[in-house]
C-alpha cells in the first residue's frame, strides 16, 4: 500500500487543508490536456498544415468517400479519455466525501452541484458561440449541444451518473459490470440502427385525426452520450479497485484487475471493429473499448513511472488544474489566439522554407506553453481551483 499527501505550503498558516494528491494522476491528466490542445489546433488548421496522421483527427486526415466510414487516430480518443478521468476522479471524490460525512444526500448534493455548474458553463459556451456566429439572432434548435451532446454537456452528464453509481455501489466490480452491461445494450442498438434493422414499422399515434410516426432521429446522439457515460462508470470502477478513501493505493489490484481489463478491452476493441467501424462522432463500442483499454494502460504507466522517480515537469501543472486549463484553452487558445490572432493575420501556412517551422511553433508549441505559463504559478503555490460543495466533517 502507498499514499501521497500534499502538505499546506506555508507553515503556521492553515489557509488550505492538507489534500490527498497523486503526482502520477496529475501527470496522466497533464498528457490528456496536451492531447486536447494538439487536437484542437489540428482540427482548426488541418486544411493548411501538413500534419502527421497521429496528431490529427482521422476523419480530417483522410476521407475514403461518401458512405465509407472515416478512420480514427489516437487524437479522436481525446474527449473520451477526458471523460474516463472525470469518472475516475468523481468516484474517488465520492469515496472521500462519504467517509467525511456519512450522508449520502450531502454527497449527492455535491455531485449534482458540480454537474449543474458544468452545464451552466456548457450553456454559456454555446451562447457565446451563437453570439459570435454571423447568423442573425440566436438559434435554439441546437439546444442538445449544451444539454447532452457538446463536450461540456457530456462531461456534466457523465460525471453526474458516474458519481451516482459510485455513491450507490461501493464495490468496483459492480460498477464495472453496470458500465459494461450498458455498453452491451448500446452496442446492440448501434448495430440495429447502422444495419437498418431498426423498427421497420415505427410506432405511431393519431393526433388531430392524422397519423404521427415516432421519430428516432436523436437516438444516435443519445447513444453516443451514453457511450461516454459507460466510459465514466468504468473509470469509476477502476478508481474503486485501486484507491481507498484515505489515499492509500491497492497495488495488488493493478495486477488483478486493471491490467487484465486493459488487455481485454484493447482486444475487444479490435474484435468490435469487424462489427462496427470506430467513428470520432460516435462513441460506440469500437471507440469506447479503445478508450478504456488505452486509459487503463496509461494510468498504470504513469503510476509505475512515479515508482522509479520519473516525471515530465510540464505535465503536472497542466494536470493539477485540469478542468481550469480545459476551460481556459477553449477561450484563450481557441477564441482569442487561434481565431483572433492566427486566422485574422494569416500566420499559419505562410509557405517558404520557414513556413513549416513557424507553423510548428505557433500552432504546436505556443498553445501548450501558454496554458503552462498561466497555471504554473498555481502549481508552484499548490493552488487548486475546482468545483466543490462544502461538506462538514461528521466529527
Amino acid at each position: 500500500m502507498s499514499e501521497e499527501v500534499v502538505e499546506a505550503p506555508n507553515k503556521g498558516k492553515e489557509r488550505r487543508k492538507n489534500r490527498i494528491r497523486f503526482e502520477w494522476l496529475d501527470q496522466f491528466r497533464g498528457i490528456v490536456i496536451v492531447l486536447f490542445i494538439v487536437q484542437t489546433f489540428a482540427y482548426m488548421f488541418s486544411d493548411i498544415i501538413a500534419l502527421p496522421p497521429m496528431v490529427n483527427h482521422g476523419y480530417k486526415y483522410i476521407n475514403f468517400g461518401d458512405g465509407v466510414p472515416k478512420i480514427i487516430t489516437l487524437i479522436d480518443l481525446g474527449q473520451s479519455i477526458f471523460i474516463f478521468l472525470v469518472g475516475f476522479m468523481q468516484a474517488f471524490t465520492v469515496m472521500k466525501r462519504f467517509q467525511k460525512t456519512d450522508s449520502r444526500w450531502k454527497v449527492l448534493g455535491h455531485v449534482a452541484f458540480r454537474a449543474l455548474l458544468v452545464w451552466v458553463l456548457a450553456f454559456l459556451h454555446w451562447l457565446i458561440a451563437e453570439i459570435l456566429d454571423d447568423s442573425p439572432g440566436i438559434n435554439f434548435s441546437g439546444w442538445k449541444g449544451f444539454v447532452y451532446t457538446g463536450t461540456l454537456a457530456v462531461i456534466a452528464l457523465s460525471g453526474l451518473i458516474a458519481g451516482i453509481v459510485a455513491l450507490i455501489f461501493k464495490n468496483g466490480d459492480v460498477r464495472f459490470w453496470l458500465g459494461f452491461g450498458l455498453m452491451i445494450c448500446t452496442t446492440v442498438l448501434w448495430y440495429l440502427i447502422e444495419n437498418q434493422y431498426w423498427l421497420p414499422n415505427p410506432p405511431y399515434a393519431i393526433v388531430g385525426g392524422e397519423i404521427v410516426y415516432a421519430s428516432f432521429e436523436r437516438l444516435p446522439d443519445i447513444l453516443s452520450s451514453l457511450g461516454h457515460v459507460e466510459v465514466a462508470i468504468i473509470g469509476g470502477a477502476i478508481a474503486g479497485w485501486v484507491l481507498n478513501a484515505d489515499g492509500t493505493i491497492n497495488d495488488e489490484n493493478w495486477k488483478k484487475r486493471v491490467l487484465p481489463l486493459a488487455f481485454g478491452f484493447m482486444t475487444l476493441s479490435f474484435v468490435s471493429w469487424f462489427i462496427q467501424w470506430a467513428d470520432h462522432h460516435k462513441a460506440n463500442m469500437s471507440l469506447t473499448t479503445m478508450t478504456i483499454g488505452f486509459s487503463a494502460f496509461m494510468i498504470f504507466a504513469f503510476y509505475k513511472m512515479q515508482k522509479v522517480n520519473f516525471r515530465i515537469p510540464i505535465l503536472s501543472p497542466l494536470g493539477k488544474n485540469m478542468l481550469l486549463v480545459f476551460l481556459l484553452s477553449m477561450v484563450i487558445n481557441e477564441v482569442v489566439y487561434a481565431d483572433m490572432v492566427l486566422k485574422n493575420f494569416d500566420l499559419i501556412g505562410m509557405g517558404g522554407w520557414y513556413g513549416p517551422i513557424l507553423d510548428l511553433i505557433l500552432a504546436g508549441v505556443v498553445p501548450i506553453m501558454l496554458m503552462w505559463a498561466i497555471v504554473y504559478p498555481l502549481h508552484k503555490y499548490n493552488i487548486i481551483i475546482k468545483i466543490s460543495w462544502p461538506i462538514r466533517s461528521k466529527n
